[in-house]
């Protein structure tokens, strides 16, 4: 064999580990890309939702126990109207049940993905003495304003 052909198949055999090598390297890159796709959709993307409705509703729950001070203020002047109600609750969906002895007004604040509604027991006669007593409800009722 002469020195040209011994030198022609070590080019041939270089170029072919050559063209291996880049196409192992491109077969790697696509799998790299799609584990990284994959890892975006089943745990990045879900996790952060999670994260998010969890947020929302901690803060639905805040603006709850706001409501409750709230209610307790608009009570210490011996009335609670339905302005005064729709202010501090600080949403449109709400209902009151007036009773002798206490009203009682359910409420239902944006939570993201789920509602969070509040049921607030207020003892009447209304003045500084009103207490207004908060419970989260597991479940949200068909609040209906009267």
């Amino acid at each position: 064999m002469t020195e040209s052909t011994r030198s022609g198949r070590r080019l041939l055999r270089l170029g072919g580990w050559a063209l291996g090598a880049v196409a192992a390297l491109a077969v790697l890159g696509v799998l790299l890309f799609a584990g990284g796709v994959v890892w975006l959709f089943a745990v990045a993307l879900p996790a952060h939702a999670r994260k998010t409705a969890e947020v929302e509703r901690d803060m639905a729950r805040t603006r709850g126990i706001e409501a409750q001070a709230a209610l307790t203020r608009a009570a210490a002047d011996g009335s609670l109207t339905d302005d005064e109600i729709h202010d501090a609750v600080g949403g449109p969906v709400w209902d009151v049940r007036r009773m002798p002895d206490r009203w009682t007004v359910r409420t239902e604040l944006d939570g993201g993905e789920a509602p969070v509604c509040f049921s607030y027991d207020i003892t009447r006669p209304f003045g500084p003495g009103t207490s207004v007593t908060a419970t989260e409800l597991p479940t949200c009722p068909p609040i209906t304003p009267d």
